[in-house]
């Protein structure tokens, strides 16, 4: 992880100016979450996401995807990310954009339950 943020120039968002940042395995090891900027884009870490126990506790639920040749990835399952969504939605400055977004999703898994019982 560190050697792709590296490539990818990461840097923390809003970063106070002359502090310095190391990015390194012991910086990421002792955080949890992380705003950065990279040439890619924002991006988002966030190990311990609001209503969730972390990795241990959303794995089980996740959903792979095949994204090319010998290229899987797992995902967040749907139900699982809507209960985060639902959790930090309790966070003020987020509350409207993440309820907003749980009923999205909801509206999804509806739609997705609805097809899969048609065939």
């Amino acid at each position: 992880l560190v050697d792709v943020l590296r490539a990818l120039h990461a840097w923390p968002r809003d970063w106070p100016e002359g502090v310095s940042f190391v990015l390194d395995d012991q910086s990421i090891l002792n955080g949890d979450s992380f705003t950065l900027e990279t040439d890619a884009g924002d991006l988002d870490l966030i190990g311990t996401p609001d209503g969730s126990r972390g990795y241990a506790d959303l794995q089980a639920g996740a959903e792979t995807y095949e994204l090319g040749d010998a290229l899987s990835v797992q995902v967040v399952g749907l139900d699982d990310l809507i209960r985060l969504k639902h959790a930090s939605g309790m966070n003020a400055h987020r509350a409207q954009k993440d309820l907003h977004d749980a009923a999205v999703l909801e509206e999804i898994r509806e739609r997705r339950r609805a097809h899969e019982s048609d065939n």
